[in-house]
């Protein structure tokens, strides 16, 4: 169990330095021989602030609560099973600076999601709580729109999320959502 932590990281390199796809690819195949035997994991109070002015980001979380009960881990099989995930009065903020050094970022995450995708990982997770979470997404390269949701620049209060026997892979996602809602800066509500 984690309570009151603060933490702050700013960053005078680049987020991400260019690689070939092949040694990202190869990269993201390495096998991890780790199992890991954890239950109770619980985060409350916790606010971390990250800054990088070579790379123009900035992220902020502040955690209301995070609480989990793992089942296993087994990263050799890339197997994760979650009995239940609880965030609750969660904030966070993410914003890309405008910069070619964005666009370079941008391209580099493409190829490792790419490489991910190719992994078998499995996630599965029993029991999701989400309530009370607030969400913004601001890309400063893409000019806002007037109207509608604008995709690079969201802002989600109240969001809800109640789920059941959800199973994530690099390829698909399943399980069964029971409740959701949120309200988007947009004005769309669900």
């Amino acid at each position: 169990s984690f309570e009151g932590i603060s933490g702050h990281m700013y960053k005078n390199k680049p987020l991400l330095e260019p690689e070939p796809e092949a040694t990202v690819e190869a990269e993201s195949n390495q096998p991890f021989q780790l199992k890991l035997s954890l239950k109770d994991i619980v985060f409350k109070e916790i606010n971390f602030d990250y800054r990088n002015d070579v790379s123009p980001m900035t992220a902020n979380l502040n955690v209301g609560e995070l609480s989990t009960n793992i089942k296993s881990i087994d990263l050799a099989t890339l197997d994760v099973q979650i009995n239940q995930v609880k965030l609750q009065d969660t904030k966070s903020a993410i914003a890309l600076g405008k910069s070619a050094q964005t666009e370079q970022v941008k391209q580099e995450i493409q190829k490792e999601t790419t490489a991910q995708a190719n992994n078998p990982w499995k996630v599965s997770i029993a029991n999701i709580d989400f309530d009370n979470n607030n969400l913004s997404f601001d890309d400063n390269n893409i000019a806002a729109i007037p109207n509608g949701m604008d995709y690079s620049h969201l802002k989600i209060d109240s969001f809800v999320l109640k789920a059941n026997d959800m199973v994530f892979t690099p390829t698909g996602y399943s399980g069964n959502i029971v409740h959701t809602s949120f309200r988007e800066k947009s004005g769309f509500n669900l």
